[in-house]
């Protein structure tokens, strides 16, 4: 089978995960800044999979690859000022898992868990989000991820929540 129709049959968390490591790590090895940058992309990923993993494994006596978790680690890294202090890199998915873990309601999450991961760290630090830390990207790159932006939020069938997220944003 040719390589595109294989592509356009792989899962939405699939999609999520190679978007945001293709950016990350385009956007970590261009910009600034980028030794702490390539630690975050790495660092934030890898303790909030182990950490799902060991959580899941000790209640569940379960092992699964949590593709949902891997992309929560990758928007952490995206959204997390690499300026910040250190301990955020570890703290942001600590706080995410166990939101995930802990916070449910007939046994699923309440909260996003990198949203909560985020917020809950504001708390601490306001300086630690910076939702604006693509604007170091150079300008091919930032059109590049949002146009595969539109085609993930097209492939998840998400348009109201994207929709509403601009309203907001913008008011």
């Amino acid at each position: 089978m040719p390589i595109l129709p294989r592509l356009l049959t792989l899962s939405s968390k699939a999609w999520m995960v190679a978007y945001l490591g293709a950016i990350l790590g385009v956007a970590a090895a261009w910009g600034p800044g980028n030794d702490r940058a390539l630690v975050q992309v790495v660092v934030i990923p890898a303790v909030y999979l182990a950490t799902d993993l060991v959580w899941t494994y000790l209640r569940d006596r379960k092992t699964y690859f949590p593709t949902a978790a891997l992309a929560s680690g990758l928007i952490g890294a995206a959204v997390l000022n690499p300026a910040g202090p250190l301990w955020t890199v570890v703290a942001f998915p600590l706080l995410a898992v166990a939101s995930k873990q802990l916070l449910k309601l007939r046994k699923r999450h309440v909260f996003n868990p990198a949203a909560f991961g985020l917020v809950a760290l504001s708390v601490f630090d306001p300086s630690v989000n910076s939702w604006g830390a693509s604007a170091w990207w150079p300008r091919p790159l930032v059109i590049g991820a949002f146009l595969v932006g539109l085609f993930m939020i097209h492939r998840v069938r998400r348009w109201e929540t994207f929709l509403s997220f601009l309203v907001v944003y913008a008011a």
